[in-house]
C-alpha cells in the first residue's frame, strides 16, 4: 500500500525525467496513488458477482443482498434514454430567427446521437462501475469529418482499472487523463512502430480479465488538456504518437473526501451490505 509520500515523490520525479517525456513518472505517480483503491474495488467487484471462495453450509441458502440492491439503484438512476434539450440564453429575442433555428439543430444533433446503441450501453456500464467498483467513466471522442465519412461523436465505455488520471485534490485541477486500450498487434502497428513489443506475452491466470487480454497490446490513449493533444504511450510511458485532437472523458463518481479517490457505496454506508442466510425451507403461509 502507497502513502501519500510515495504518492508525492513520484509526481516530483516527473522532473528528474526531463521535459521531453514526464510520462513514466506520471503512470507510476497514478499507480500509486490508485493502489488502495484498486485492491479495495477488487474485492467489492468480487461480492458483487458473488464469487466466493468458502464452501457452501449444508441447509443454507444465500442471497446476495449487494446484488439485489444495486439493481434496484442502476434502475432508479437509468432507466430510459436521456431527452437533450437546446435553449436560448436569451429568451426574450423573440425575432431571432438565427438564434431559435441554432438551437433547435443542436437539439435535433444530440437527441441523434443519445439515440445510437453506444451511448446507451456505455452508460449502462458506467452506471455499473460507480455503484460497485465506485467508478464510473465514458470516454467521448469528436471524429471529424475524413475519407467522405461525416463528422460525428463516439461515445467509448471505460473499464474502471483502465482509466488514468493525474492525482489532484479536485477534477477541475486535473490536466492529463487516459484509458488503456487494448487491441491486436495488427491494430496496434496503426498507432506507431513501436507500439508493439518484439514478442506478445501471453496472459497468465485464469480469470475473465486476463483471458479477454489474451495475445493483445495495450495502449495508452492520454489526454492532455494544457497541450490540447491526444498522445499514445506503451505501458512504460513511451510516446507511441500524438495528434491535435479533442477526447473528454465523463466520469460517474461518488463523493470524495480531499482527493480525486472514487469512494464505493459499499463502504460509505453505515455497515457493509452482508451476503443475508436464509432457511431453505419455504417461507410459513398466514
Amino acid at each position: 500500500m502507497s502513502s501519500e509520500a510515495d504518492v508525492k515523490k513520484a509526481i516530483a520525479g516527473e522532473t528528474a525525467s526531463g521535459p521531453n517525456n514526464p510520462w513514466p513518472a506520471r503512470l507510476e505517480a497514478f499507480k500509486k496513488f490508485s493502489e488502495k483503491f484498486h485492491d479495495q474495488s477488487s474485492k467489492i467487484e468480487c461480492r458483487y458477482e458473488d464469487n466466493r471462495d468458502e464452501e457452501p453450509t449444508a441447509g443454507i441458502k444465500k442471497v446476495n443482498i449487494f446484488y439485489s440492491n444495486t439493481t434496484i439503484i442502476k434502475e432508479s438512476l437509468y432507466n430510459s434514454l436521456p431527452k437533450p434539450t437546446a435553449e436560448r440564453i436569451h429568451r426574450g429575442e423573440v425575432d431571432n430567427d438565427v438564434a431559435r433555428v441554432a438551437a433547435s439543430i443542436v437539439q435535433r444533433g444530440l437527441t441523434y446521437e443519445v439515440s445510437r446503441p453506444h451511448f446507451d450501453a456505455a452508460v449502462k456500464s458506467a452506471i455499473v462501475d460507480r455503484l460497485v467498483p465506485g467508478l464510473g467513466t465514458v470516454w467521448v471522442n469528436f471524429n471529424a469529418a475524413k475519407d467522405g465519412n461525416l463528422e460525428h461523436l463516439t461515445v467509448d465505455t471505460v473499464y474502471w482499472k483502465d482509466f488514468i488520471y493525474e492525482p489532484q485534490r479536485t477534477w477541475e485541477l486535473v490536466t492529463w487523463c487516459g484509458r488503456k486500450l487494448w487491441v491486436t498487434p495488427e491494430v496496434a502497428m496503426s498507432y506507431g512502430e513501436n507500439a508493439v513489443p518484439s514478442e506478445v506475452a501471453p496472459s497468465k491466470g485464469n480469470t475473465v480479465e486476463s483471458a479477454m487480454h489474451d495475445g493483445k497490446v495495450c495502449i495508452i490513449q492520454m489526454w492532455d488538456k494544457t497541450a490540447k493533444k491526444v498522445i499514445y504511450l506503451t505501458p512504460s510511458g513511451q510516446i507511441i504518437n500524438q495528434t491535435y485532437g479533442s477526447a473528454t472523458p465523463a466520469q460517474v463518481n461518488g463523493p470524495v473526501a480531499s482527493t480525486t479517490t472514487p469512494a464505493p457505496i459499499y463502504t460509505q454506508s453505515a455497515y457493509a451490505p452482508q451476503t443475508a442466510a436464509l432457511p431453505l425451507n419455504p417461507l410459513p403461509t398466514f
